[in-house]
């Protein structure tokens, strides 16, 4: 086995407390992404998430994060310190790097001399003296990597197999398959920033939209726009009326409209794409592929405003 260094951390002050994830956990220094100033008293250490999974790539998470409380000013000190400490390999270069343990408290079960242990007063150890407490560990859930319209079997590659929701008024679901309705439609889109990067959402049109019916897909107010660059497309078709366009988001751009007209936009066949790029504000990037009904006469307006 390749000898690694590793990095611990500790949230809690009794060690009766300590049982989870949320409050300690040693990362590979290997995985260690970035250090800076989340506040003028705190220091973010980002990690590459233990989540993530590379033997079964259908497998993504957003990064693990560690956040120190400091001493008010002294962020550039602590990264520093902590670059250097973890570079040497710790206190006794054995590999086991104590990089904030806020342990106070010991506790110890029957047995021997194990009671001897228990509740002791032990002094917290920080790799440097600007930390004073570890405010919080974020180990980020796993998600499914963008799908596009995967029909099959329900198994660890499709969490929702062939089933498909029809679309309906208020905000979308992550991950989710939506088939159309001809109805209007105004739709909402989750914020990008409470998700992961991966994260996903298809409309298939199986259902025309009614002649003069509107769906809209708008935006979480967190993110006021789509991801630059975000793409829709019409079908041309056999009149002369029927010219393909495209169009592209711009800056302020945070709806798509399609209007289905009897022979216009809004065919079966249409669909609409949704992956989130970044997981940060304005992450949703769209596909929209929109074809036309009836004979086409009508030329396309679908858009995004």
């Amino acid at each position: 086995m390749e000898t690694k260094n590793w990095l611990y951390f500790s949230k809690s002050t009794d060690e009766v407390n300590n049982i989870n994830t949320a409050q300690s956990i040693c990362f590979p220094a290997d995985r260690l992404v970035s250090i800076a100033p989340s506040a003028n008293n705190a220091v973010t250490i980002l990690f590459k998430s233990v989540q993530n999974n590379m033997e079964y790539m259908s497998h993504a998470a957003r990064l693990d994060s560690v956040v120190l409380t400091t001493t008010v000013g002294d962020a550039f000190e602590v990264a520093n310190e902590l670059v250097k400490y973890i570079n040497k390999g710790g206190r006794n270069n054995d590999g086991f790097i104590i990089i904030a343990d806020a342990m106070t408290t010991t506790h110890a079960t029957a047995g021997g001399e194990g009671l001897a242990f228990n509740d002791l007063t032990v002094s917290p150890i920080f790799a440097h003296p600007s930390i004073t407490a570890v405010s919080s560990i974020n180990i980020r859930a796993t998600n499914w990597r963008a799908q596009f319209m995967d029909l099959g079997a329900v198994g660890t590659e499709n969490p929702n197999g062939g089933a498909l929701t029809n679309i309906s008024a208020g905000a979308l679901g992550v991950n989710a398959q939506y088939q159309s309705i001809a109805a209007a439609t105004a739709m909402t889109l989750p914020s990008a920033a409470t998700g992961n990067p991966g994260d996903w959402i298809n409309v298939y049109y199986n259902v025309a939209i009614g002649d003069g019916n509107a769906h809209t897909f708008t935006t979480h107010a967190d993110d006021t726009a789509f991801a630059l660059g975000s793409t829709l497309r019409t079908a041309g078709g056999s009149h002369a009326d029927r010219i393909p366009r495209s169009d592209v988001a711009v800056a302020a751009d945070n709806i798509i409209t399609i209007t289905g007209a009897t022979n216009g936009d809004g065919g079966v066949g249409s669909y609409v794409r949704f992956v989130n790029m970044s997981g940060i504000v304005r992450g949703w990037a769209a596909e929209v592929y929109v074809t036309a009904q009836g004979t086409g006469v009508t030329a396309g307006t679908a858009a995004f405003s």
